[in-house]
């Protein structure tokens, strides 16, 4: 169904209000219940630094509204992170059933200057390739150590000072 089919096939059970979208072969710190849709905006968008596997990025980032990346040469191109808070009215004119991409709504709403960012500077990866994702791995499993270790050395300084 692609993005936008698989939303156009839920908006039924999501109602009329934005709501939050976010790829699920993304990993991150973003606090998603920080994300809202500004007054008049179609979509929200988060964004993040270009990853090496995407140098070039996808959008064109500039006084918080969001740019087709080429018609925007002054601005800072940022790839998208995958997260987004959406209006059901982007998707007003398609069909249920069909099968087609987010991105062509989007850029579609641009061009009306309805898309607003953010731009987003803390963790953010994409595990869609093994590679990326046994990277991922690799940095959580070293993320739990440090934890159980700073853990461990808290219980140790609290129970030398009950002793």
């Amino acid at each position: 169904m692609e993005t936008g089919g698989g939303i156009v096939q839920a908006l039924p059970m999501l109602g009329d209000m934005p709501f939050i979208v976010m790829n699920g072969d993304v990993y991150t710190d973003v606090e998603l219940g920080s994300l809202s849709l500004p007054e008049g905006m179609l979509a929200h968008l988060v964004m993040v630094d270009n990853p090496d596997f995407h140098p070039e990025g996808d959008f064109c980032l500039r006084d918080g509204h969001l740019f087709e990346k080429d018609k925007m040469p002054s601005g800072q191109n940022l790839t998208f992170s995958g997260i987004s808070v959406l209006s059901p009215r982007l998707f007003d004119g398609c069909q249920v059933g069909e099968s087609f991409a987010l991105a062509p709504l989007l850029i579609r709403a641009m061009k009306q200057d309805k898309v607003s960012g953010q731009y987003h500077k803390g963790f953010w990866t994409d595990a869609g390739s093994i590679v990326r994702l046994e990277a991922l791995e690799r940095y959580l499993k070293q993320q739990l150590q440090e934890h159980l270790q700073d853990q461990n050395q808290n219980n140790l300084q609290d129970q030398s000072r009950t002793s």
